[in-house]
């Protein structure tokens, strides 16, 4: 479909508010693949970062638990686990910084200057995600508007469609305030199968795009239930984790309230080690959802990591006696 910008320019202060708004989402177009890419190089950081937090956990077992001749060897790795984990913690924070310049770039110049910088990374992957993102910031925008329609159309005869078309129509949903459209996201999210759809959350963060507020707000909310779903009750360690990962990013609070859950729920479950299934903990994606509560600094993430101070697994004890170090006095929320 064309679209008839002179229609719009007719209408001055219309046209202006269209203009704006079209131009921001060709602009989430344009750099959406390079964002996700980048958010990869991030969190599979983060999960060699958790994955040495689990070893040293391991290995602090074994020292108490252990023959006194084995504990040299074990301090000596720990010593090695930890410098790594240093590193990784420098990475991390690197890698943060050029996602957040690409998402939110103080100006056309700072963005150039980043997709250049990144040019030069090193990773293969980056550089072709960056290549690409210019090659579509150079489309004439006609191409570009035809590639963003297509990008958030949503069928309406998906799950997710169907519920989209309720908040376009329904008087509940669209007047009666945030606690209606909250229990649709919470009935949603329940309903068998829909928590272990991938093509369901596809939809969702489509839909959380949608220029209609209420259309994006029931989105957000469902999208955040049915994430809580898998992370709270997949028995499979790495759908609980790979469902926090896509938590954390969130930048809405909406979302406070389900990292505070996961991080005061400890559980046991099952992750593939070389093609097989064994036991193990939610150890790493209650980390990750301690260090978003962080990140928000609101009065209900301090509480939640003030609980954690008497916490059965030392790494998260220990990372919130360092946060509550970091940021002393009470929380009112990010101001830096």
């Amino acid at each position: 479909m064309a679209y008839d910008y002179d229609k719009y320019a007719a209408a001055p202060v219309l046209g202006h508010r269209f203009f704006l708004f079209w131009r921001v989402f060709l602009v989430i177009l344009e750099l959406r693949e390079l964002a996700q890419v980048l958010d990869r190089k991030v969190n599979s950081i983060q999960r060699e970062f958790s994955a040495i937090a689990e070893r040293l956990s391991t290995l602090r077992r074994k020292w108490t638990e252990g023959e006194e001749f084995e504990r040299p060897a074990i301090v000596k790795e720990q010593e090695e686990l930890k410098e790594k984990q240093l590193l990784l913690a420098e990475q991390v924070n690197v890698w943060r910084d050029r996602l957040r310049s690409i998402e939110t770039p103080s100006g056309e110049q700072a963005l150039k200057n980043s997709m250049d910088e990144l040019l030069g990374c090193g990773d293969a992957e980056i550089v072709d995600a960056v290549q690409n993102a210019k090659q579509l910031m150079a489309m004439d925008p006609e191409e570009k508007a035809a590639l963003f329609s297509k990008s958030v159309a949503v069928s309406a005869n998906t799950p997710v469609g169907r519920l989209m078309e309720r908040a376009r129509t329904s008087y509940d949903l669209r007047n009666g305030g945030p606690g209606f459209r909250q229990e649709a996201a919470v009935e949603f999210a329940n309903r068998s199968g829909m928590s272990q759809d991938d093509s369901v959350i596809a939809d969702l963060e489509t839909a959380s795009q949608n220029s209609d507020a209420i259309i994006a707000d029931v989105a957000m909310r469902t999208l955040i239930q049915v994430l809580r779903f898998r992370a709270v009750r997949a028995a499979e360690l790495d759908t609980v984790y790979q469902a926090v990962q896509k938590l954390v990013k969130i930048k809405n609070p909406l979302v406070i309230p389900v990292l505070t859950e996961i991080l005061r729920t400890p559980r046991q479950g099952y992750v593939y080690v070389d093609g097989s299934l064994q036991e193990g903990s939610n150890g790493p994606s209650r980390m990750l959802a301690l260090i978003a509560l962080v990140d928000w600094r609101t009065q209900e993430a301090q509480a939640a990591i003030r609980t954690r101070l008497f916490d059965k697994e030392p790494d998260i004890l220990n990372a919130a006696e360092r946060a509550l170090e970091a940021f002393p006095g009470e929380w009112t929320g990010k101001t830096t």
